[in-house]
């Protein structure tokens, strides 16, 4: 091969390589920092504010913040105008108000969460933003975009034109009554998460109730207000988001009968629900039981179970196939719970924190769900059906159980499925069981003692016997088949004593340890004897 031919090429790599390879001097112009704020540059004329300078001191009370509308470079005197913020800028305790410049045209998640920020003030030339006492909305008004957490007014009142409440607007805030205006549509994405002194929601239409336009109600919008014991919705609702409700204190829901869509967990853990109802007698999407469960137009799917009920038992119906996520998650007074005979699969937390449940049979399910009966502390008994294959991970984390056994149907058995069981004491893997056991199933049960392998064909994975892989000490007996062995990585940290079938200490654990002890015995009398 001819190699000189190579050389033009090589050159062209070589410039090209010092051309384009960025240089720490670029990195260096890419940010630069006036002493309060660093700037991010976003091309020849503009930046964002990026974030504060840090204090180290820890002396800079920056009190109330006014945004600058250009900034000077001090390593070139360039100017720059200053056209928006990258997030959470201003969070930060320290921060009592901010004043936006009037150039500001992009605003990042989180630039406000400061929880002592009591005003957000908009420069009246600003072109993008506008602000109504101290709250900021779009220039137009329809969208209001934040409420400042550390505003102390109790009762907001929304303009008239307002449409649209814009994600996290509300979040966190210290408000206890908002009335919402007629013209209102949507509710976003967390609007009101985490309002905890938020007692009211109304209307113009009356309290305690939605205005008759909103037709969306956002992921987690109302999510943990947990003063929020009343909320009428509008017939004119279209949609619920998942978790609209979740750990609010509502006691009864009723059901529009436009609402097309509900979200996963929409109602999730609201121990006080007492029920569901529908509007009018029949709706198109959904039904309700006589004890006020809701479910699909068919009865198929069960969506949601009423947290609250007082009742302690429930059966569902054969001809359920399908329970919606958490759907009976955190109720209180449920014992026991029989399910019908067209439940194969349940799903991720549908159980979870059903504190009273005592017994459960699972006769035709064939997979249990992620942390299906997690914190279920009063389980202490489960059947598992000749059916089940699949127990996934973390399915009964922190439940009352004290024995468990796993028949041969099983085929895998997942991480954490029975972790942190404080009161289990046996495990028993029947004779023909296949299972494959996955890392520290049985992590933290502390009181775990025995476990019971009587058959050939289980499969301990790395860790999947190590009861205590948190640095303390302990032992567990594994009682085995003669010829079955124990991975050594299955113990992890755990010290397992294996027991050996037909093995022992002592000759006496077999029949021919027997004959061989009596044998003994009356050699060592006839000795004695002859002595």
């Amino acid at each position: 091969m001819r190699f000189y031919l190579l050389i033009p090429l090589i050159v062209i790599a070589a410039v090209a390589l010092v051309l384009f390879t960025p240089s720490s001097e670029a990195d260096d112009e890419e940010r630069f920092d006036d002493g309060t704020f660093v700037y991010l540059v976003k091309n020849d004329t503009e930046v964002y504010i990026d974030e504060l300078v840090y204090d180290e001191e820890g002396d800079n009370d920056l009190g109330y913040v006014t945004i600058p509308e250009t900034v000077i470079r001090a390593s070139d005197s360039k100017e720059f105008r200053i056209v928006g913020l990258s997030g959470y800028v201003f969070f930060r305790d320290d921060i009592t108000g901010v004043r936006i410049n009037k150039y500001i045209r992009a605003l990042g998640p989180g630039d406000f969460d400061g929880p002592n920020i009591a005003s957000i003030d908009v420069d009246p030339d600003n072109p993008y933003y506008t602000d109504d006492e101290g709250v900021l909305f779009n220039k137009t008004k329809w969208n209001l975009i934040r409420y400042p957490q550390g505003k102390t007014t109790e009762h907001y009142i929304f303009p008239t034109m307002v449409s649209s409440v814009e994600r996290y607007a509300f979040s966190y805030t210290q408000v206890k009554i908002v009335t919402l205006n007629s013209g209102m549509v949507r509710i976003g994405y967390c609007a009101f998460e985490h309002c905890y002194s938020l007692e009211h929601v109304n209307a113009a239409e009356g309290p305690d109730k939605l205005p008759s336009s909103v037709a969306l109600i956002g992921d987690y919008a109302f999510n943990q207000c947990v003063k929020l014991t009343k909320l009428d919705l509008p017939d004119e609702l279209e949609m619920i988001g998942t978790e609209a409700f979740g750990k609010t204190n509502i006691e009864e829901v009723k059901i529009p009968e436009n609402l097309a869509e509900i979200g996963t967990m929409a109602f999730y853990d609201c121990k006080n629900l007492k029920r569901f109802v529908l509007t009018l007698d029949y709706n198109d999407k959904f039904s309700v039981d006589e004890y006020g469960v809701l479910y699909n137009l068919d009865g198929t799917t069960l969506i949601a179970y009423p947290a609250g009920s007082e009742m302690t038992e429930y059966t569902i119906p054969d001809r359920v196939t399908d329970i919606r996520v958490n759907a009976f998650s955190g109720c209180q007074k449920l014992e026991t719970i029989y399910l019908g005979k067209g439940m194969t699969t349940l799903p991720t937390g549908a159980f979870a924190e059903c504190r009273s449940l005592k017994t459960i049979t699972l006769d035709k399910v064939l997979i249990i769900g992620d942390y299906c009966f997690s914190e279920c502390d009063s389980l202490e008994e489960v059947t598992f059906g000749s059916t089940l294959y699949y127990i996934s991970d973390g399915a009964f984390y922190q439940s009352g159980l004290k024995t468990v056994s796993f028949g041969t149907s099983i085929g895998a058995i997942g991480s954490h499925s029975f972790g942190s069981c404080v009161n289990l004491e046996t495990v028993t893997f029947e004779a023909d069981c296949e299972a494959k056991v996955e890392p520290l199933t049985f992590a933290g049960c502390d009181n775990l003692t025995s476990i019971y392998v009587n058959g050939y064909d289980v499969q301990f994975g790395v860790d999947s016997l190590d009861v205590y892989p948190y640095g303390i000490p302990g032992t567990v007996d594994v009682y085995i088949k003669n010829g079955f062995s124990i991975p050594a990585d299955a113990a992890g940290l755990t010290t397992l004593n294996i027991i050996e079938e037909g093995k022992g200490p002592y000759p006496y654990e077999n029949l021919i340890g027997v004959v061989f002890c009596v044998i003994l015995i009356i050699a060592i009398l006839a000795f004695v004897r002859e002595v």
